[in-house]
């Protein structure tokens, strides 16, 4: 391959190499996927908290920098496993919305998770019933009415109820089912 440098106005053989990373585990086995995703959310992990740590010893006229601040972390799908071990599978019908805030106090967890069915043991991540919302699943438009809510602007899906009220620059869950259901 050749390569033109525009500077040098050189025309040049190079040799090239590629490396690609995929975080995509259909065939790569339930104890590799173990592996390098707890390595890889370790390395998240250890970058959040240090930028909560800083926002948290930033301080304002009103609190801590932390206290005005939100971080989503999101996926647009879960993982099913597959009953052998050998992977997984994308699971469209239950997701995750992880939110850091000041304005959210203590650790929440809010969404139902459906019991698997037949022999199956477990709960395979599936979005069940909320009857909060009508005694349908959460979806996204519900996580974008939170976070409307949270940032104090316009939620752009209207029909889709927050999660939360802001009281006093904090946040209050408005949903209190959390459970595994059938």
């Amino acid at each position: 391959q050749q390569e033109y440098n525009p500077f040098t106005k050189v025309l040049s053989s190079v040799r090239t190499a590629r490396a690609t990373y995929v975080a995509d585990v259909h065939y790569l086995g339930a104890d590799m996927a173990l592996i390098l995703y707890t390595r890889y959310y370790r390395a998240i992990s250890a970058c959040l908290n240090e930028l909560i740590s800083k926002l948290k010893a930033t301080k304002t006229g009103s609190g801590t920098l932390f206290d005005k601040t939100m971080i989503a972390v999101s996926s647009e799908f879960n993982r099913i496993p597959r009953a052998d071990g050998s992977g997984s599978d994308h699971g469209f019908e239950g997701s995750n919305y992880t939110i850091f805030s000041g304005m959210v106090e203590g650790l929440q967890v809010v969404g139902n998770i459906k019991v698997a069915a037949g022999t199956a043991r477990g709960t395979w991540g599936l979005a069940a019933p909320m009857p909060e919302i009508g005694g349908r699943e959460a979806i996204m438009g519900n996580v974008a009415s939170t976070v409307s809510n949270l940032l104090e602007i316009k939620t752009p899906t209207p029909n889709d109820s927050s999660f939360t009220v802001k009281e006093n620059g904090k946040a209050k869950l408005v949903i209190t089912s959390l459970k595994n259901v059938a």
